[in-house]
């Protein structure tokens, strides 16, 4: 679970629903497995992991187009995307962007 979790980058189209009836039990049982063996929620692991997807795809490239990575992340809208990057990080991804291509241009 937690390397499909991984390999779809957190994502958010990725439903539990589907990944419990494929392996035969209900979401409640997958949760609890889950946090038996890594020590956090689903919820959780899955946001951490489409954020940690985020910051690398904009660290890399800063003048990504950020709805390409909203995209690869499941979002419909931008909007939706910039929401959680900002209740996540406290800055928006154009934000944290730009302190990216600022430190580049320290370094």
């Amino acid at each position: 679970m937690h390397d499909i979790l991984r390999g779809y980058h957190g994502n958010v189209k990725l439903r539990l629903e589907v990944i419990s009836t494929a392996l035969g039990c209900t979401i409640r049982t997958l949760e609890r497995e889950f946090v038996a063996q890594y020590s956090e929620t689903m919820n959780s692991f899955h946001e951490k992991t489409r954020l940690e997807y985020a910051e690398m795809q904009i660290t890399f490239n800063p003048n990504v187009k950020l709805m390409a990575v909203a995209a690869e992340l499941g979002y419909d809208r931008e909007s939706e995307f910039n929401r959680f990057f900002r209740r996540k990080k406290g800055l928006s991804p154009t934000e944290f962007a730009r302190r990216v291509l600022s430190r580049q241009g320290e370094g």
